[in-house]
């Protein structure tokens, strides 16, 4: 699952890949270098291949906190995909959303004001 966010700033994009049977979380900057961190490790990688990769320390606190901001964007898209579908059989099943789910003000359309 691939996703993007803002960090300081800047727009990342990030994802998990499983590697030797470990996942391992990507992040990819702007520029094109990426972090390679694997599932409870402390040192991870970065460059724009793994050949010219460096080996980083992740408890470093700029790159803890980038860490922290790709897991919880990976994690808010799972939980989007999942209410997603939710709402996609909800619909198939009834054929529109339960009144206490559709009366929720994010599920409303949200009106445009004209010039």
């Amino acid at each position: 699952m691939k996703t993007e966010f803002y960090f300081d700033r800047r727009k990342y994009s990030c994802a998990i890949a499983e590697v030797q049977g470990v996942n391992e979380l990507r992040i990819r900057n702007p520029e094109g270098s990426i972090l390679a961190v694997q599932q409870g490790k402390t040192v991870g990688l970065i460059g724009k291949t793994r050949k010219d990769a460096k080996i980083v320390s992740v408890m470093e606190p700029r790159l803890y906190n980038l860490i922290k901001a790709a897991t919880t964007a990976i994690n808010l898209t799972k939980i989007d995909r999942y209410l997603r579908e939710k709402e996609l059989l909800l619909r198939e099943k009834t054929g529109k959303l339960p009144s206490s789910i559709s009366n929720w003000p994010f599920c409303k359309p949200k009106a445009i004001a004209s010039p």
